[in-house]
């Protein structure tokens, strides 16, 4: 199917294993943006197999004794939804519950395609959803003056206070192979943005099912020297990220997050005993989530202790402007 009409609605229609794509092409040529949202969105979500696949280094398994123990847990291995972007970026590939959540994508000369994947045999730790989805698709000129800013996978604007989370944080894992960055238009008089959770759980995004909630530049979004370190690869940047009680005292260690059990935390780990709230006077306001490809063993370990990823509300203010 194919469409080059602005205001389009792409819905389910008894969807069985195979694919099912809409090729969606410029309804004019000076289109620079698609804006996605999902009215519905549920198919299979992330495998949360615990079974020992192999050890890498880097994420990357090697066959030999050499490396941590991964596992498939947060892989898209059923059903997938992906957004093609030919001769640009593509958002990430996705699954699971995402009802409620938008996408932005460049829109291409050569036209983008929405295409879903349905699997004949559900993954293992999976369960088959009852795949069903309205995505309305908008089609944004390049002269419109709320484009989204680039590179941007989501993008909030007309309150000073919403809330944000990674991709089917509602069905209970985060995806794999994630790179989602979370944009916030500015609001008229303000400069700072905070970013908090409303209970402990809703940060809970690589680390050991003991740790605390804790910031470390050093191996967060890193594997560490030797390629092998278990905090974690998945994580959270918040740049320029200031202690929230403060405008201007810089989070120790840097501003990528990491980490479980007490919210977004504002110290280093197992020092950090309640959530804190982390703040941030960078323009344009945005925070970006990053995943890997598997996941450690203690990661996904039980479905209570998963790497469910986060759910952040965010507040604006004139503070310290």
């Amino acid at each position: 199917m194919t469409t080059s009409e602005n205001c389009t609605y792409f819905d389910s229609s008894s969807p069985s294993a195979g694919a099912c794509a809409l090729e969606v092409c410029k309804c004019s040529s000076d289109i620079c943006q698609l804006r996605l949202d999902f009215d519905q969105f549920q198919i299979t979500g992330p495998t949360s197999d615990t079974n020992t696949v192999g050890k890498a280094v880097d994420g990357v398994i090697r066959h030999s004794s050499t490396g941590k123990s991964v596992v498939l847990a947060s892989r898209c291995l059923t059903d997938t939804f992906q957004v093609t972007n030919p001769g640009g970026s593509s958002p990430p590939m996705i699954c699971g519950l995402n009802t409620g959540e938008h996408m932005y994508v460049d829109a291409s000369d050569d036209c983008n395609k929405l295409a879903f994947t349905f699997g004949s045999a559900v993954a293992q730790g999976s369960t088959l959803a009852t795949r069903q989805w309205s995505i309305k698709i908008s089609q944004y000129s390049c002269n419109y003056e709320n484009l989204a800013p680039q590179g941007c996978t989501q993008y909030y604007f007309g309150s000073n206070i919403d809330t944000v989370r990674t991709y089917n944080f509602n069905g209970g894992f985060h995806l794999a192979n994630q790179r989602q960055e979370i944009c916030v238009r500015r609001e008229r008089g303000q400069c700072r943005i905070c970013w908090t959770t409303m209970e402990d759980t809703d940060f809970i995004v690589s680390g050991k099912t003991a740790d605390k909630a804790f910031v470390l530049s050093t191996s967060c979004c890193n594997y560490g020297k030797d390629g092998m370190a278990t905090k974690g690869y998945d994580c959270v940047e918040i740049p320029g990220a200031v202690k929230g009680k403060t405008t201007s005292k810089a989070v120790s260690n840097g501003d990528r997050f990491s980490g479980r059990s007490k919210g977004l935390g504002t110290a280093i780990a197992k020092t950090a005993t309640a959530a804190g709230t982390v703040c941030s006077f960078d323009i344009p306001f945005h925070i970006t989530f990053y995943s890997d490809n598997y996941e450690f063993k203690d990661e996904a370990a039980t479905p209570v202790a998963a790497d469910k990823g986060f759910q952040l509300t965010y507040i604006q203010s004139a503070t310290g402007c």
